[in-house]
């Protein structure tokens, strides 16, 4: 459904996100900043589809999504990078961050405009 298989992760604790320069105009974009960072304790990747498109990922010289948007035969799915953090969940979902939230919000209003019967 997401159009990956996440295989490779890496452990840190603050992990900057930064908008990818190819897309310019995304409803996950709206009411964030070029770039933000989030405490997700770790980053995790893998061999992504075609048809996924990155809307935000890390600033290193082979850049790894960090939040990207789907749409498939049953509507539309939107994967976010925060998580996990060894035994726990990541500061930025048990202690909510500005930008995280803002994330959820436009994750909620772009998938539901892309519901299926």
């Amino acid at each position: 459904m997401f159009g990956c298989q996440l295989n490779e992760f890496r452990r840190m604790e603050r992990v900057k996100y930064v908008r990818n320069a190819a897309i310019k105009n995304h409803e996950m974009l709206k009411d964030l900043p070029e770039s933000f960072e989030l405490e997700d304790g770790e980053i995790v990747w893998g061999n992504w589809s075609p048809d996924v498109t990155c809307i935000f990922q890390t600033e290193e010289v082979d850049p790894k999504p960090l939040v990207v948007v789907r749409e498939y035969s049953r509507g539309r799915v939107v994967w976010i990078n925060s998580g996990d953090k060894k035994d726990h969940i990541a500061g930025s979902i048990s202690k909510p961050e500005k930008e995280f939230v803002i994330l959820l919000r436009n994750a909620i209003d772009w998938v539901s405009k892309g519901l299926k019967d």
